[in-house]
């Protein structure tokens, strides 16, 4: 049981205590800020990708308008050059196959692009017929989307058929318009199919049924998407395979009215989120680590302050708990460490004892030497003390010349002397100070800690008591208390308050008492060297009550 360590045990749990409190400002505080941090770039991406979900949707819907508007200029195109006076004579009244090969065909072909140019007659016969890929197509059978746009022309249908997307509507639903043109599948490829009627608003009065109509076919390859692309400033345009996305692309449908698909189209987004969050990210990034490298600053800089204030609290509680002068423990951590001490005992802990150390001829030392050389010699006791003592006993200074030992020891009255005669011996052996030879002297009070000790101050008491009974025995020596010693305490106050009550009350006189004095005594008594002896009476008749001892 070692009882001079608590101080540093103290101020361990003091650091261990206030780095616990530090801890419980600091963890909360740096959460809310990683938090919030993390619901910053939560809230950025989250956006980012909401803003690339619309700009996906909208480049859909912008890629299908501009298919859909590619198909009807191509097809007003047709119209400008089939709808003229030449054509028509060229088309109706003698078929000149020569200009319609280098104004029709050929014009097509190379400057509007169109890869397919079919004319068929009033008796659906083909005419003429022109591929960009070459061949001979006109020995064909008309394809079937060219067929069902010819017979949509000539009234013979009211509307598009299954899996064909308009690219305009008709101007009257009852009446057949002379020009067509929609999306659907030829040949197993997407591609926008126009018709167009030959003749002028007066040969076709009576409608388009013997018209000669010129069939033009335009595919949906990668060159058109492209440039489509192009115009709309998309990255990557390009026919798609089937729905499944590709490497950094989406792909959209174009579909009929009944929604199955006529074309699949791939692009690269413009994901303007992500690059918003890209630009902003490395920023926030850079943020975050300033604000790191901050809350490290500010951190370390609380927890250098944290330290500064536990290391100037342990040294406040260090000197709230030690003598100034000698560093000894003072009267608060003694008493502290003797309730302790004391609660290991009643719990089955070794017996201990207390000695109250009072220095005889101290106060001559500070009255003739000074208070500087009374410093030093108690110094000089402290070390003395220290020595004597093992190094588990508490040495402490109470105030003044009085210093207590707090020590694990058997309560028989031949160990308890034994220690008292060490102290004694080394306490009173002649001292140097600043050449100075100083004598002092010992008085020792020792109370017994056993499982019935009461609390810290009735020991205490016990100790003071026996000191007392000590120097009334002559100083120089050690007395253990025991029960006698609360008698004879009772009995001196039970006297000193009769005789203050006496003297308030002049309840005292004098008493002499008859002497017998032989004759060969009566010179002295003439020549005044011998006095009666007095006595004085107390007439009060007030007594206090006596405490049984």
């Amino acid at each position: 049981m070692n009882l001079s360590a608590q101080p540093d045990n103290a101020g361990e749990s003091k650091r261990s205590r206030f780095d616990f409190a530090w801890l419980k400002l600091i963890i909360p505080i740096g959460t809310i800020v990683v938090v919030a941090v993390i619901c910053l770039v939560i809230a950025i991406l989250t956006s980012a990708r909401r803003a690339d979900e619309m700009a996906v949707k909208r480049e859909q819907q912008l890629i299908q308008q501009a298919i859909v508007e590619r198909g009807a200029r191509m097809l007003r195109q047709v119209e400008s050059v089939a709808t003229t006076d030449r054509a028509a004579q060229a088309l109706r009244e003698k078929f000149d196959p020569q200009w319609v090969d280098e104004h029709l065909g050929r014009w097509l072909e190379n400057f509007f692009d169109h890869d397919l140019v079919v004319i068929v007659d009033g008796s659906d016969r083909v005419e003429y017929a022109r591929s960009r890929a070459g061949g001979d197509i006109a020995s064909m059978p008309l394809p079937r989307a060219l067929a069902a746009i010819r017979d949509f022309v000539r009234g013979r249908i009211d509307a598009a058929p299954a899996g064909a997307l308009p690219v305009i509507a008709p101007p009257d639903a009852g009446k057949p318009s002379r020009s067509a043109g929609w999306i659907e599948q030829v040949m197993g490829k997407p591609a926008i199919v126009m018709a167009v009627a030959i003749g002028s608003e007066k040969e076709l009065v009576t409608g388009n049924a013997s018209a000669p109509i010129v069939l033009s076919v335009k595919f949906v390859d990668a060159a058109l998407l492209q440039r489509i692309g192009q115009d709309l400033q998309l990255s990557g345009l390009r026919p798609a395979e089937d729905a499944s996305p590709t490497a950094n692309g989406y792909v959209t449908a174009i579909a009929d009215p009944q929604g199955n698909p006529i074309a699949r189209i791939a692009w690269n987004p413009s994901k303007p989120g992500g690059q918003v969050a890209g630009s902003v990210l490395p920023f926030i990034a850079v943020a975050i680590g300033g604000l790191a490298l901050l809350g490290g600053l500010i951190l370390r800089h609380t927890r250098r302050t944290a330290q500064a204030v536990a290391a100037g609290e342990t040294q406040l509680r260090h000197l709230a708990l030690h003598d100034p002068v000698c560093g000894l423990p003072n009267r608060i951590y003694f008493g502290e460490r003797l309730e302790r001490l004391i609660g290991e005992v009643r719990r089955g802990g070794p017996s201990a004892a207390v000695f109250f150390i009072d220095l005889d001829h101290f106060k001559d030392v500070n009255d003739t030497l000074g208070h500087h050389i009374g410093d030093e010699l108690i110094l000089a006791v402290t070390q003395r003390l220290s020595h004597v003592m093992r190094g588990d006993d508490l040495v402490a200074r109470l105030g003044g010349d009085e210093f207590a030992i707090l020590t694990i020891c058997a309560s028989d009255s031949y160990s308890l002397q034994a220690i008292a005669g060490r102290i004694i011996s080394a306490v009173c052996a002649p001292y140097s100070i600043s050449g100075h030879a100083i004598n002092i002297g010992a008085s020792i009070g020792i109370a017994v800690i056993d499982r019935r000790a009461r609390d810290a101050g009735d020991i205490l008491r016990y100790a003071d008591m026996a000191l007392y009974r000590a120097k009334n025995e002559g100083r120089n020596r050690a007395c253990i208390y025991d029960a006698a010693m609360d008698a004879d305490l009772s009995q001196r106050k039970l006297l000193e308050s009769d005789l203050l009550h006496a003297i308030r009350n002049d309840g005292l006189s004098a008493a002499s008492m008859p002497l017998a004095i032989p004759w060969s005594g009566s010179k002295l008594w003439h020549a005044g060297r011998i006095r009666p002896r007095a006595s004085f009476r107390l007439r009060s008749s007030f007594r206090s009550p006596r405490i049984p001892g």
